[in-house]
């Protein structure tokens, strides 16, 4: 494949496997006169030679752009790894993230890591993971002890590395990294697949893949990385219309971390604006295939939500988040800004570009939308919603997660539609991730 195509002529050997149609060049130039001998267009031999061996070299980039993607995310991958677990001195526990206070309520294994205070989210999923279905009263004793209810529902990533370590303590803590790192591949390979078949280069997907809030979450064994690459795959595989991958993958999302069943709620109003104007029986056809996609993943977030319910004892998990869900619109955003004056003044820098990007995605969510109006962007959408609303701790861990269904969906979907400030966006994201292990402090643990 080259990017230009061959234009044959028939009248000369050497013409038929050197001269390359330039971008530009029309069919009404005709072939070229085989009265210039050794030169064709203007051009040498030799510099046709090289222009052929120039445009090979670029065909064979444009046709790596599913594989090259994955693994040049997958270098990045292994590059923060490899600082963390050098200051971990090899010990995965460190990416778990246990705290000095919760030993009793966790129960870290024997001579895991302990780095802080706090903890964070990672050392819950690892206590989940040895019970995710919530069988034993034990572990909901030792979940309502850290007044962590509301992250119960949170059940596919636990479950999911629970029945991968078999039970193993040893294993575990690789197994929660491992999965992040595997499914973020997946995203990419994925994303690079899905914008070759939209006509964009899948290169692109790097850009995705290297999203701040991906690679920041997997640092600290959460369930982001596994509910985005749900909720993206299943948005790509319904445009695609392959319902029953659309249905399992955003059933997957939406148990993973609640914010994701927006997806399926965003399908049902796309399919219902498009079938607002059809008679009866035509509205019905349109809306068939689409019932799965949507019923399926909220029915199953519904229906474990209230099972997590009645064993805290009619006790509503979201009641539980200390923090609340929710608040005035951008006070979250407005706390995240006033947080960074705390900070270094790289660390600070780096905080404030992130949030800044945070709001040109919300101008470019009004734009896609007002170019094209689809799940993508109506996803897009509700995502941006919610990030104007939702409450934020003031750290990077917070904001940077709970922004990244929003920066990745609309990346795609910027992407897809060619739409230049949600690309930059995307891709002014994966800078700065790249920039991220010299922007924080080394107790940030990126």
């Amino acid at each position: 494949m080259s990017l230009g195509g061959e234009r044959r002529t028939g009248s000369c050997a050497l013409s038929q496997q050197l001269v390359v149609e330039r971008p530009d060049q029309g069919d009404d130039e005709g072939p070229p006169d085989p009265a210039a001998g050794l030169t064709t267009g203007g051009g040498s031999v030799a510099s046709l030679r090289a222009m052929a061996h120039g445009e090979g070299a670029l065909a064979r980039v444009r046709e790596a752009d599913v594989l090259g993607p994955v693994i040049v995310v997958a270098f990045v991958l292994a590059a923060f790894i490899g600082l963390r677990l050098h200051s971990y001195r090899g010990d995965p526990t460190g990416f778990v993230q246990f705290a000095r206070t919760g030993v009793s309520v966790i129960q870290p294994p024997p001579g895991a890591i302990l780095r802080n205070d706090q903890g964070y989210d990672g050392a819950l999923f690892w206590l989940q993971a040895h019970d995710p279905l919530l069988l034993r009263d034990r572990t909901v004793d030792r979940l309502n002890t850290a007044r962590s209810e509301f992250r119960a529902v949170r059940m596919a990533y636990p479950s999911l590395v629970g029945g991968l370590s078999l039970g193993s303590d040893e294993v575990l803590p690789w197994t929660m990294l491992l999965l992040d790192v595997v499914v973020m591949l997946a995203l990419t390979a994925g994303a690079s697949a899905f914008l070759r078949a939209e006509g964009r280069s899948g290169w692109w997907s790097i850009a995705i893949g290297l999203s701040p809030g991906l690679v920041l979450a997997m640092l600290r064994d959460l369930a982001d990385p596994l509910a985005t690459a749900a909720v993206l795959g299943g948005l790509m595989a319904w445009r695609k219309r392959r319902l029953d991958l659309a249905t399992g993958l955003l059933t997957l999302a939406a148990l993973a971390r609640e914010p994701m069943a927006i997806a399926p709620v965003a399908v049902a109003i796309d399919a219902l604006l498009s079938a607002r104007r059809m008679d009866r029986e035509r509205m019905w056809n349109a809306l068939r295939p689409a019932l799965p996609v949507i019923l399926v993943p909220l029915l199953a977030f519904t229906g474990w939500y209230l099972y997590v319910t009645l064993r805290f004892h009619g006790v509503l998990p979201f009641s539980t988040n200390p923090r609340g869900e929710f608040s005035f619109p951008f006070d979250g955003l407005v706390t995240a800004v006033r947080s960074e004056s705390h900070h270094p003044a790289f660390e600070a820098a780096w905080g404030l570009a992130y949030l800044g990007l945070v709001l040109a995605a919300l101008a470019a969510v009004v734009r896609l939308l007002g170019r094209s109006r689809n799940p993508l962007s109506l996803t897009a959408l509700l995502f941006a919603v919610a990030v104007c609303l939702e409450t934020y701790a003031g750290d990077k861990w917070t904001y940077t997660r709970q922004s990244v269904p929003l920066m990745t969906v609309l990346g795609v979907a910027g992407l897809v539609q060619r739409q230049r400030l949600a690309t930059f966006v995307a891709v002014a994201g994966a800078c700065l991730t790249l920039l991220a292990p010299i922007a924080f402090r080394a107790s940030a643990g990126a």
